[in-house]
């Protein structure tokens, strides 16, 4: 196929003293304008999607380059059906911290796989051993103020909250708060930027796309002053 190419290759991850060996086949896309529209190049761009079993249901997760694109539920559901993962063409790679941990059965991931490495720290989120993340993650964004909204997303630390009232304040329009809203709506990195840590006035739970129980436990599971 016409701009695509495969190469073979082995990523290793080494997970409780355990070397875990899979194979999976690079997609090399050609962006007319490099990042996401912003170079004025030809850029090829590496793909890698990996799905992790958590307590909220499965989510996935997708980058390239260094950095994560995209962390979204798959489905509404809570519920682990045992061949769900694998219906979608994964193959489990490993376990950590009691979570699996599924890759794509014809894909193949680079060495020191930023999407593998987001992959494992958050199950130690879940596993309520990790506050902070190390991987670094791509604000596609042209508006400016919902980049704005997401930097300052991004600084409200791990167990506190800020209301939409606050971050529109933040961002330099008290009166945005509705914005600011559609802003969290719009987000495609879940957890890592860290929108379910954004509630209401009186501390009401309001508005998130994966649902409102999931921002409950999200935030119960970080322990928040504001117990909900």
């Amino acid at each position: 196929m016409k701009g695509f190419k495969q190469k073979k290759f082995i990523y290793v991850a080494k997970c409780d003293k355990i070397d875990i060996i899979s194979r999976i086949h690079f997609v090399q896309l050609t962006l007319k304008s490099g990042r996401f529209g912003m170079l004025n190049r030809k850029e090829v761009v590496n793909f890698e999607t990996a799905v992790i079993e958590t307590p909220i249901g499965y989510m996935r997760i997708r980058g390239c380059r260094n950095e994560i694109t995209e962390i979204a539920y798959l489905r509404d559901s809570w519920e682990k059906e045992e061949d769900y993962v694998e219906s979608l063409g994964f193959q489990e790679l490993c376990v950590h911290c009691n979570f699996r941990i599924f890759v794509a059965k014809d894909e193949e991931y680079s060495d020191h796989s930023t999407v593998i490495e987001a992959a494992f720290e958050l199950c130690e989120y879940f596993h309520g051993e990790r506050k902070e993340f190390s991987v670094e993650i791509c604000i596609d964004e042209n508006s400016e103020f919902r980049k704005s909204t997401y930097e300052e997303l991004k600084n409200i630390p791990y167990g506190e909250t800020r209301t939409y009232g606050e971050i529109a304040e933040k961002v330099g329009n008290k009166k945005s708060s509705q914005a600011v809203g559609q802003s969290m709506k719009r987000n495609k990195i879940a957890i890592l930027l860290p929108c379910h840590r954004v509630i209401g006035g009186g501390g009401k739970l309001t508005g998130y796309e994966g649902g409102l129980d999931r921002k409950k436990f999200l935030l119960n599971l970080e322990k928040t002053e504001r117990k909900l």
